[in-house]
């Protein structure tokens, strides 16, 4: 049984029209004069601050399927092995009293970690590989160490996690291809922010009408980064814009966590990004804005009025058409602009 701690837990703050958030996100707002604000917006309000990648779909759908045909086979192997876990004996005071380091429960938890960290690389080496082929644009880092030596198979890189001893875990996708495999939503550890308030709610509200939502609520977080320094563990990265045109226009970053997997090893469950910024009653630099969903197209209308369509945030000739022919243009301003 996979937990499921998606759900966010944080008290929000409600917003009842559109207005009122527009206004509130208007960056001469002095509620951001002071500090260096970072916004996200989602569709969904109940859902908590998780990556794609750690949240429990990814992990029924990518990796149960990889880990249970070989979790028998690693275990033998580790029985048969001495017992050594030095490597991985980190900060051990945090781990449960009753989870010990050579115990069938830890031994596969850390399968399972190490599945999963496995499953996630080769989504982007096939990401990577596939726009190469495609003679797409993709972000290559020199000196780059996130693929090791080598990209391998899944099938390699399973077999060396059964050969190997457990080791310590610490898997950071701060890397451009990440970034540019995130952006067009594969599943990675990180989620998308941007430094613009409202084109974070432009991503909340579009994305609220195009799919079928568990709340009724669409929500836009804000985060200052000193507050972000305050959770000890996550941090933000700024790719390359150069190569990977849309966070231009979105003017965007990313956001992960530095003990995801320290956190798996000692829970069994990935902790939500939320719980780690609002666990520090001291600082109330974070905020958390929820609008009712049939405020939606009001607040893209409001949006329109300051150039923020999809056509700019993500600038291609099929957006520009999607925007004529869903009806999300002002004629009257075409024409206007065009005297």
């Amino acid at each position: 049984m996979i937990p499921d701690f998606s759900e966010s837990r944080v008290r929000p703050t409600e917003v009842t029209t559109a207005k009122e958030l527009y206004d509130l996100l208007d960056e001469n707002n002095p509620l951001w004069r002071h500090g260096d604000w970072v916004f996200r917006g989602q569709p969904d309000a109940s859902k908590a601050l998780l990556p794609t990648a750690l949240r429990p779909e990814f992990m029924k759908k990518y990796v149960v399927p990889v880990a249970e045909p070989c979790l028998h086979e690693f275990m033998e192997r580790q029985r048969d092995k001495p017992s050594n876990f030095n490597d991985f004996r980190y900060r051990r005071n945090r781990f449960p009293g009753d989870l010990h380091f050579d115990s069938e429960e830890y031994l596969e938890r850390y399968f399972r970690l190490a599945t999963h960290t496995a499953v996630e690389k080769c989504i982007v080496w096939a990401f990577e590989r596939l726009a190469d082929r495609a003679a797409l644009d993709v972000p290559h880092e020199r000196g780059s160490t996130w693929g090791g030596s080598g990209r391998r198979s899944l099938d390699d890189e399973l077999e060396k996690i059964i050969e190997e001893k457990p080791r310590r875990q610490q898997f950071l996708p701060n890397h451009n291809v990440f970034a540019l495999a995130r952006h067009h939503a594969l599943p990675v550890r990180m989620l998308d922010w941007t430094v613009r308030p409202h084109k974070a709610a432009f991503f909340a509200a579009d994305q609220s009408t195009s799919c079928n939502q568990s709340s009724d609520d669409l929500v836009v977080w804000a985060v200052d980064r000193e507050t972000l320094e305050s959770s000890g563990s996550l941090r933000l990265f700024e790719p390359l814009r150069t190569p990977i045109g849309f966070l231009r226009s979105q003017e965007g970053l990313f956001m992960y966590d530095l003990d995801a997997d320290e956190t798996f090893m000692m829970n069994g469950n990935w902790q939500p990004f939320d719980d780690r910024l609002f666990q520090f009653p001291n600082h109330n630099q974070a905020y958390k804005f929820v609008l009712p969903r049939m405020e939606a197209d009001e607040l893209l209308f409001l949006l329109r009025s300051k150039g923020i369509t999809k056509s700019n945030l993500m600038p291609s000739y099929d957006n520009v058409a999607w925007e004529i022919t869903s009806g999300r243009i002002d004629w009257k301003r075409i024409h206007m602009d065009s005297k």
